[in-house]
């Protein structure tokens, strides 16, 4: 019985000690976690040792390794071949990998291994999605026509708005008054410039309701992922105000002619009189 309430205490004090002195808080932060085609991006791999020795840390892009530290090595860094990656060993270490000129290619999980020394040899691997977007060179605005340029009540609210080009392609939303009429909307997507255009169409009747303010504002907001956004309005009604008008006392004009017609005829009589 003693013997087993001893096998029982040292058990509990070794998984007490893995617990306190283990690898701990291992994650991986990318910045940022969307980037452009040709920008750079830092691959963050934190880590706690809780007093144990670094072994190695390991990079991986899918399952393929391309960088690797190793402190007690000379040099303490190798990289592996990898189409696309372009590291820059000056700003690259134990705790991050910074990647130059991000080519679309690269997009998918990164991963950091990292391994303790001997005795205790503990390992964790974390991962976090890269994603790479490209956009069109001359960034250009949104393309919202309309089927005409004002809209009353009963009238059926025709729009077509075009995205930028950009890979991956844009989501469309259409906003009246800072209503989401929809979003995402139902896009069709063209092939241009070797990215992807879309576009997406509105057929919305307009009721009373819509015109409870002074204006109506259309607006097109285009996302490509969450990062990059573009947006074009325009007003498609406006309502009218009275215009004032000049205000002319005709009765003034009248009683003051009247006078002025008998100050005349008095005058007149006078002289004739004489």
């Amino acid at each position: 019985m003693l013997v087993m309430m001893d096998i029982i205490e040292t058990f509990l004090i070794i998984q007490f000690t893995i617990c306190v002195f283990g690898l701990k808080n291992v994650n991986i932060v990318i910045e940022p976690p969307i980037v452009e085609k040709g920008n750079s991006v830092t691959i963050q791999c934190n880590y706690d040792l809780e007093g144990e020795l670094l072994y190695i840390v390991k990079w991986y892009r899918g399952q393929r390794e391309f960088y690797r530290y190793v402190p007690q090595s000379r040099p303490t860094t190798m990289k592996f071949p990898f189409n696309g990656l372009d590291i820059d060993e000056d700003q690259s270490n134990e705790n991050r990998v910074h990647l130059r000129n991000v080519d679309y290619n690269l997009a998918g999980n990164f991963s950091c291994e990292v391994s303790t020394d001997a005795p205790a040899f503990y390992t964790n691997i974390v991962s976090k999605e890269l994603k790479v977007v490209e956009l069109s060179k001359n960034k250009r605005l949104p393309v919202l026509v309309t089927d005409k340029p004002k809209y009353e009540e009963g009238d059926v609210l025709n729009a077509s708005c075009s995205s930028s080009p950009s890979n991956p392609a844009a989501s469309i939303y259409f906003i009246l008054n800072n209503i989401v009429i929809c979003g995402p909307c139902n896009t069709t997507i063209y092939k241009k410039e070797g990215l992807w255009l879309a576009r997406s169409n509105l057929l919305l009747p307009l009721f009373p309701s819509h015109f409870n303010t002074d204006n109506l504002i259309l607006r097109c907001v285009t996302h490509v992922t969450d990062r990059y956004q573009q947006e074009i309005e325009i007003q498609i009604y406006n309502r009218p105000y009275p215009i004032p008008q000049r205000v002319i006392s005709s009765g003034a004009i009248l009683t003051n002619g009247k006078l002025l017609l008998s100050c005349l005829t008095l005058s007149i009589f006078v002289c004739f009189y004489k």
